[in-house]
């Protein structure tokens, strides 16, 4: 089929006949922000863009499209194709949008979904498909896409209004957040509707922003905090799962800890050249197909005059560049090394960033090997708003001993560093061998008073004794408090002292495989912590021996 038959067959009514019968009318839905599609119906299209595409050609001039003229694949079909192809001849006869043509009743959206229309459609699926994995969303769950949701053949009642009142901004406020899916040259922050819809999270800290890549045929999540996916029992290479039950919900005490390792396990493979295109970013350099729109949507975020000629920088500009740029500097630092962030500056993006008030990375990796510069570096990066601190500086597997550089010295520079803001601090220095009392009296010492949650790991950390312990019996008040001592030369006296002092605690996770460790812990601990809401205690094979009796287990029964 040559592109002159492919126009006439563009138009003709076997093409058409076959997208009524594919997609008949079902219902008009009055307000455009309730026409959001389900994952289903989703697939629906992509089946029939699978299954018919291959009649198709490629209509758009060769100024706006790469593949104009050419025969067009399911592996080359972006938006526009499927717009031009389907979404309008298939809502002509209506004048409807295409959503209409899907469902009965309103679909509220449970996301918003910001991309460009020039992304492998496929590849938007896929996404979609992962994000709604990683959020472990319903089966009708639905995501809102301006190009199936609006009316293509009267757009002007959705833009001809004030820009807040679009159904853009509608649909964001039903949302739970914003996707923004990516190529792989983030083309979607090269779009100024984009720029006006990520815009939208600054007005809202309630609303979320997750972004969404394919990278060698794999959908990749990049998530605004903890995913429900990542609070479920992960399998660890080399490790048991966190639970017995891969897959099943983790206990409730360890999922403000556990989660955020599974999340930065999940996610540190997220392709590096979007990322660092994310901390380019300049919003207000966006493009737009009507220039008008640009202008609008400019004036509107400087706040000025709607016909006015935008300004070419603002202060609001940078605000809104400044906050997303900083959820890629931390995945960079994630992605990559303290030496690649250092170069990138991810350090002064995050700073800068203030909208981000969580920041979680993992150096557990055999590659990384963080000393002095690194962490003095790392310290640069805490902003002072930030609210949930998880480091990770070793991995529980006996092969991996990377923190032979991470001693007392790079300790105090990062406790230091703590702001007082902090209510949720992880902090796992597992086999971090040079470690001594004194690199816990540092951390001790800089616990700000709104500290709710503390989880520290030690184990194997030999050179770790009583006097560490003597140190944390004076911490601020928290509710949830987890310490791994196994392995550490502590000893009853320690445990005692720690107990006696110990602010009261709802729950308490306490490691103590040593090899001093006897009955005395046991009955320090329900002598004094004898209202505890959870308690665990783990003793570990190092002190299954005569030092530890079914007497001293029963001091807590």
């Amino acid at each position: 089929m040559g592109c002159q038959s492919s126009q006439e067959f563009h138009s003709s009514i076997e093409h058409q006949q076959t997208l009524l019968s594919a997609f008949p009318f079902q219902s008009y839905i009055h307000q455009t922000e309730h026409r959001a599609l389900t994952l289903e119906q989703l697939a629906q299209i992509v089946r029939f863009a699978s299954g018919q595409c291959s009649k198709w050609h490629d209509r758009a001039p060769a100024r706006l499209s790469n593949t104009s003229g050419q025969r067009l694949a399911l592996e080359i079909l972006n938006l526009y194709h499927v717009s031009d192809w389907m979404i309008r001849p298939a809502t002509r006869q209506m004048n409807c949008s295409f959503v209409e043509l899907l469902a009965a009743t309103e679909q509220v959206p449970n996301w918003y979904i910001s991309h460009w229309w020039g992304n492998l459609f496929c590849d938007l699926t896929k996404c979609l498909s992962k994000h709604a994995a990683v959020r472990l969303l319903p089966v009708e769950a639905s995501y809102w896409i301006c190009a199936f949701a609006l009316r293509q053949h009267c757009l002007d009642l959705d833009f001809n209004v004030d820009l807040m009142q679009t159904s853009f901004c509608k649909a964001i406020a039903l949302s739970a957040g914003i996707v923004l899916v990516l190529d792989n040259h983030s083309q979607a922050f090269t779009r100024v509707w984009c720029a006006f819809e990520l815009s939208l999270l600054d007005k809202d800290e309630s609303k979320l922003l997750d972004v969404a890549a394919v990278h060698h045929n794999e959908a990749m999540i990049l998530a605004d905090g903890v995913a429900e996916y990542d609070k479920l029992a992960q399998d660890t290479p080399g490790e048991k799962s966190h639970s017995n039950n891969f897959g099943q919900p983790l206990p409730a005490w360890m999922v403000s800890f556990a989660a955020p390792f599974n999340k930065t396990q999940r996610e540190k493979t997220f392709p590096l050249q979007i990322l660092e295109s994310g901390l380019r970013l300049r919003l207000e350099c966006g493009h737009a197909s009507v220039e008008a729109d640009r202008r609008r949507i400019l004036n509107h975020l400087s706040k000025r005059n709607s016909q006015a000629l935008p300004l070419a920088m603002h202060e609001n500009y940078d605000a809104i560049n400044q906050s997303l740029r900083a959820m890629f500097a931390a995945a960079i630092w994630q992605n990559g090394d303290t030496c690649l962030a250092k170069d990138k500056g991810a350090a002064e993006v995050l700073v800068a960033g203030t909208r981000r008030n969580v920041l979680v990375l993992d150096f557990s990796d055999e590659r990384r090997n963080p000393g002095h510069q690194e962490i003095a570096y790392l310290s640069s990066a805490l902003c002072p708003n930030l609210q949930v601190l998880d480091l990770a500086f070793a991995q529980n597997h006996e092969k991996f001993s990377n923190c032979q550089a991470l001693d007392d010295a790079c300790i105090q520079c990062l406790s230091r560093a703590i702001p007082p803001t902090i209510t949720k601090l992880r902090l796992d220095f597992a086999r971090c061998r040079l470690l001594t009392d004194a690199a816990v009296h540092a951390i001790a010492a800089c616990l700000p008073a709104t500290m709710q949650d503390l989880w520290l790991s030690f184990y194997a950390c030999e050179k770790v004794t009583d006097g560490g312990l003597t140190a944390l019996s004076h911490l601020p008040k928290i509710s949830k408090f987890f310490l791994c001592l196994d392995g550490c030369s502590v000893t009853d006296g320690g445990v005692t002292t720690l107990m006696r002092n110990l602010p009261k605690v709802e729950s308490l996770h306490l490691g103590l495989a040593c090899s001093c460790i006897t009955d005395v812990s046991v009955k320090a601990i329900s002598d004094y912590l004898p209202e505890v809401s959870y308690l665990y205690l783990g003793f570990g094979a190092e002190t299954q021996s005569a030092l530890l009796t079914d007497e001293g287990l029963a001091y807590l029964s």
